[in-house]
């Protein structure tokens, strides 16, 4: 069974976001340059103020943006988490396994973190 195009869709909208916040990451990390409509020039490597200001306009980079926004600190790791187990959860249906079964897996997978943790 191959992924639907939705799904594939889903990965390549979040690959562009997470390509966005990665490269503000770390030592040599770029900064992104935002100019509002009202002229107004504002600087930021911060993941949320980054998430806040692009202008998306697809519906899955809207939820991918407004599920971070309300995290502040730590948007660009978890952002680039998040998109390394869609990535892998893409993969996983290409091998015929249901998205409900991967799901399930990463709820476990997250419970035992937990209880390392």
């Amino acid at each position: 069974m191959k992924s639907s195009f939705g799904l594939m869709e889903n990965v390549r909208v979040f690959n562009i976001i997470t390509e966005v916040l990665a490269t503000t990451l770390g030592p040599r990390g770029r900064t992104k340059f935002f100019i509002l409509p009202n002229s107004k020039l504002i600087i930021t490597n911060s993941g949320f103020k980054i998430l806040k200001l692009l202008p998306l306009k697809h519906p899955i980079a809207k939820l991918i943006a407004n599920s971070f926004i309300n995290f502040q600190d730590g948007v660009k790791s978890s952002v680039i988490i998040a998109n390394a187990l869609l990535k892998h959860a893409r993969k996983l249906t290409d091998y015929g396994i249901h998205p409900v079964t991967i799901m399930n897996g990463y709820k476990v997978a997250s419970l035992k973190a937990i209880d390392f943790l």
